[in-house]
């Protein structure tokens, strides 16, 4: 898929901040549906030809509009906990939190995300971020020997962000309920991750599990 051209003014920066800020209020009122390129040129104050000089297709828009709707919910769920697992167990928590009190909201939002060309660049980034969180947590605990010999902390990362996205399928297609969605996504890195630790480390996750 070819990239969106690059538009570095504050003029035309202000003009895709509007553009994003537009869609991502249709996404809210309306639904997935309620996004339609001639109505975001319309409302954004932009001609339908700048819109897709900015943007080349409507799922490109709609994708960096998810994007950044998710981000901003990890940064307002960002705490200060303990370095390493504790942390990407609380992203987890406080995402999920953000999850609940926008149900359909969100539902539209991570459908546009799961269900992208896996090929669009924005699509890979979104997806990979939930393994780099993965990654930098395994590395700390590694460091701080809280992990038992021979993990490769790549593949266990990968893992955790394939069983993340794997649980958002199943709520996005109504194969399970938010509410079970929620639940499932902290235990399930609890889970995973439990066999992998030794000593404070392990029992702390085997308390995180007795607490779902």
């Amino acid at each position: 898929m070819a990239q969106s051209r690059s538009y570095n003014s504050p003029k035309q920066v202000m003009r895709r901040e509007r553009i994003l800020q537009v869609t991502q209020r249709l996404i809210d009122e309306e639904g997935v549906g309620g996004v339609r390129m001639s109505r975001i040129a319309d409302q954004s104050g932009v001609s339908p030809k700048t819109l897709y000089n900015i943007f080349e297709s409507r799922e490109h828009l709609l994708l960096q509009a998810a994007t950044r709707i998710l981000d901003g919910i990890a940064q307002r769920g960002h705490v200060e906990v303990e370095p390493g697992i504790p942390t990407l167990i609380a992203l987890t928590e406080n995402t999920m939190a953000q999850l609940l009190k926008s149900r359909d909201f969100m539902k539209d939002v991570l459908s546009i995300v799961i269900l992208a060309d896996a090929e669009t660049d924005v699509a890979r980034q979104r997806l990979g971020r939930i393994h780099e969180a993965a990654l930098v947590a395994l590395s700390i605990a590694r460091e701080r020997e809280e992990l038992v010999g021979g993990v490769d902390i790549e593949d266990v990362a990968k893992l955790v962000a394939a069983n993340q996205w794997g649980l958002a399928l199943l709520w996005v297609k109504d194969m399970i309920d938010i509410d079970t969605f929620a639940r499932l996504a902290v235990y399930d890195h609890c889970l995973s991750l439990m066999p992998l630790c030794k000593g404070r480390r392990r029992q702390w996750l085997e308390n995180k599990i007795k607490e779902l």
